[in-house]
């Protein structure tokens, strides 16, 4: 219900945002970004990788004589090993780290729908669905890294490239694949002309190449995370790679369909582009590719958002959109509702059978 309850709340201020002031969508725009930080933030022990952070969390480097580390055979980045100093200054609980993370996240994605959505809740919804537990949970030190991208944004598009590199090895100290960001500079050239055919040919035929770039790694904790990522992608079986392949390609695809039928053009339209692109190699290696897909993810969901906006009254097809969106996902939650649902808090301090022995599984 926890979830429930503020997605039908999104739901309904993104049917009624026309009609809202700008104060009133301002207010409420801070009250949902408010809820979710809460809920995320006070969250205990929901999802896996969060129980993971939280038993590495005692052992991470205290800030008195934090500079004097090697970070390059660290299992976690610089940027993330930081902020757990900053905290536990303050208190030894993870509690508050999670609250930090779920406070930066989501502060720097609302703020990025805000900006680039007519209709910043059909952003939120769509954040939602497609990566909200996701980003909050699972992945916190390259949602991190996403969340100063989105920030980033701005310096990207105006061109500004001292401001974007800095900003993007800020990036980097979170999470080290915020290196792909690195060429995102190039991404506004792309086209689907032939040449990007080819590419989403060529990329394909290259993943023998791709597996051994861990042995050509020079910093050695994210070489070892490679090769494991690639170990593990070769028992994930062709059903589970075709779900995957669903949820990341599927919407944006249909999207530019409906582009294309309604003569629209959009800004993010190369970036859509590759996201298909890593789409397809996360078909191939899903742990490290999709991985990638995580920095264009946000590019979808504005995408999508701006479609919605762009429809109009088509209030059928947008249903319809909407509906296929959802369908376009159920795999990937009957895959891994166990992680997030029952949700349980801090004050609370229940463990959940089924998601300890989960856990227990992956370690």
């Amino acid at each position: 219900m926890e979830y429930l309850i503020i997605f039908l709340i999104v739901i309904v201020l993104s049917v009624y945002n026309e009609r809202l002031t700008h104060r009133s969508r301002i207010i409420s725009l801070v009250f949902v970004c408010g809820y979710i930080v809460l809920l995320m933030g006070l969250r205990y022990r929901v999802g896996i990788d969060t129980m993971n952070y939280m038993s590495s969390y005692g052992y991470t480097p205290e800030f008195k004589g934090f500079f004097d580390n090697d970070f390059t055979e660290t299992r976690f980045e610089p940027g993330y090993l930081l902020l757990c100093a900053l905290c536990r200054l303050v208190t030894k609980d993870f509690w508050l780290l999670q609250l930090v993370h779920a406070l930066i996240l989501n502060v720097c994605v609302f703020i990025f729908l805000y900006r680039r959505t007519q209709n910043p809740f059909t952003g939120i919804a769509i954040y939602f669905v497609l990566t909200w537990l996701y980003f909050n949970t699972e992945v916190m030190r390259e949602s991190l890294a996403i969340a100063i991208f989105l920030l980033n944004y701005e310096n990207l598009k105006k061109q500004r490239w001292i401001a974007y590199y800095l900003l993007t090895l800020v990036s980097i100290s979170f999470h080290y694949s915020a290196l792909i960001l690195w060429i995102f500079p190039f991404v506004r050239f792309i086209k689907l002309n032939i040449w990007y055919i080819t590419a989403c040919i060529l990329i394909l035929i290259a993943m023998p190449w791709l597996e051994s770039l861990s042995e050509t790694m020079p910093i050695l904790s994210v070489a070892n995370r490679m090769a494991l990522y690639i170990e593990n992608a070769d028992i994930l079986n062709l059903n589970w790679r075709i779900a995957s392949s669903i949820q990341l390609l599927f919407s944006p695809i249909l999207s530019m369909i409906v582009y294309h039928n309604l003569h629209k053009k959009s800004e993010y339209r190369p970036y859509i582009l590759f996201h298909i692109l890593l789409g397809i190699g996360a078909f191939t290696i899903p742990i490290i590719f999709s991985r990638f897909t995580n920095y264009t993810q946000m590019f979808v969901v504005v995408y999508m958002a701006c479609l919605s906006s762009e429809m109009k009254r088509k209030y059928f097809l947008k249903v319809m959109l909407g509906f296929i969106l959802l369908s376009s996902q159920l795999l990937y939650y009957y895959d891994m509702y166990k992680r997030w649902y029952p949700y349980e808090s801090i004050f609370t301090m229940r463990k959940n059978p089924e998601r300890e022995l989960l856990w227990f599984d992956f370690n």
